[in-house]
């Protein structure tokens, strides 16, 4: 599948932005160590109950969880792009705030070993996503800018899958085709590695 020059730097513009908010994440647990430590310590109990998992159910809830965060950011980046440019900035910055935190414990190469494996293609896999939302977000704003699409129209996209014809259609198109050939395998195989990480060697 071969993806336009605008989604290719759309999803340029999304690895740059995500670790823009990574560094903010460093930034933050250095100005504010224990605000960021609270904050760790609340998502660790957040998800305190994943300790009882087995490898297959492990696996199920980290691919669930990152395919249903990626869809809905493509899904609803027909709202001008905000909502994958938002998740970009969370996920960022959460992740800023974990190497904060464990870099102390497992130095440079402990977090490259602990993030890079699985964080490669699940990173890939999120700025391909949210390439593709941002750029249905884009499609959006220009069609409502020269008057071919309505907001309501936009909302009964959201509501009703029902599909204009022409280039948000198209865009839609192109996104669903992404996601499934592209974004869909890369979460699963970050998924695989990451189970693996957390039950065989971490």
């Amino acid at each position: 599948m071969v993806f336009s020059e605008k989604i290719k730097k759309y999803t340029i513009f999304s690895g740059l932005f995500f670790f823009l908010f990574v560094l903010l994440g460093i930034l933050f647990d250095y100005i504010n160590p224990e605000l960021s430590a609270d904050f760790f310590s609340n998502i660790q109990q957040q998800f305190s109950f994943v300790r009882d998992f087995n490898f297959s159910t492990m696996f199920f809830f980290l691919f669930f969880n990152n395919t249903l965060t990626v869809f809905i950011g493509i899904f609803l980046g027909v709202l001008l792009g905000i909502i994958p440019v938002f998740f970009l900035a969370v996920n960022g910055f959460v992740v800023g705030l974990v190497i904060g935190r464990i870099y102390p414990t497992l130095g440079f190469f402990g977090v490259l070993a602990n993030l890079l494996p699985h964080g490669i293609f699940e990173l890939t896999a999120l700025f391909i996503g949210s390439a593709l939302g941002i750029n249905l977000g884009m499609v959006a704003y220009r069609e409502i800018k020269d008057g071919s699409l309505s907001v309501k129209e936009i909302f009964r996209v959201i509501k009703k899958l029902e599909f204009p014809e022409g280039n948000l259609k198209e865009g839609y198109t192109l996104a669903i085709n992404g996601f499934l050939y592209i974004v869909l395998p890369l979460l699963f195989i970050a998924a695989l590695i990451e189970t693996y990480l957390i039950f065989y060697i971490v």
